[in-house]
Order: structure tokens, then sequence, then C-alpha cells
């Protein structure tokens, strides 16, 4: 006898993590992490092209909590990349991106992958935005 689940889908699937953590990598080192960007970019945004625009700010909390635990941070770097790929860039007036982004610039910054000027031009206007604002 097959069970029937009702309610909401599962939004991630089982092995988002290690996708997360996958697309990070990438992200910092395109050209050494044995990755081509067949396997990395399109199959992080189009399942999630329609979410973004349906439930935005449910999918960014979701992703969010999803990374809370992540304790090599790779995957917190590629929730990060992925929420801006999904907005493009456009994060000022979502708040509940706010929180991915600023964790995917700490991850670079604690581990010293650079300073603020090694970030991407977007990134760095976003950091700067942010010190300011606090």
């Amino acid at each position: 006898m097959k069970w029937i689940l009702r309610g909401r889908r599962r939004r991630f699937p089982p092995d988002m993590l290690d996708q997360l953590e996958m697309l990070g990598r990438y992200r910092l080192d395109r050209h050494h992490c044995g990755l081509s960007p067949l396997e990395v970019l399109e199959p992080f945004l189009s399942p999630y092209m329609q979410d973004i625009t349906v439930d935005r700010d449910g999918l960014l909390g979701e992703l969010a909590a999803l990374v809370a635990g992540d304790e090599g941070g790779f995957a917190t770097h590629g929730a990060a990349c992925l929420t801006w790929d999904l907005l493009d860039g456009e994060i000022e007036d979502v708040p509940a991106a706010w929180p991915l982004i600023d964790a995917g610039i700490a991850f670079k910054l604690d581990r010293g992958l650079g300073e603020v000027e090694s970030l991407t031009i977007n990134e760095q206007v976003w950091y700067r935005g942010r010190k300011r604002a606090t």
C-alpha cells in the first residue's frame, strides 16, 4: 500500500547542502575546483526561479535555516551566491536576503580569503553600505 503524503512539498533536495557546498567552492575558485559551469550554475538557478517570484521570503528563510549549521562555510557561501543570482543582485529591498549575503561575505573575510578589496564589486558595495548603516 502506498502512503500519500499531503502537505507542503520539500523545496530542496536531500543533498542540497552538498550542492550548495559545490556552488560555494566553484564560485570561490572556479579555475581550480574541478567543476564546469554546466555542472554548477544551471542546476542551481532553474529549480528556484519560480519560487523566488512566488514565495521569495519563504525560499530565502528556508535557505538560511538550511545553512545555519554549516560548519565548513562553503555551503553558506554557496547559499549567498545562489541568493545573489536569484535576485539578480537586487537585494537592497529584500531584508530576507541580507543575512545570507552577509554570511557569504563573512565566510570570505573570516577565513583570510582576502580583504574587502578582494571581494567582487557588488560585494564591496553591499559590505561598505552595511558597515555605514551600523
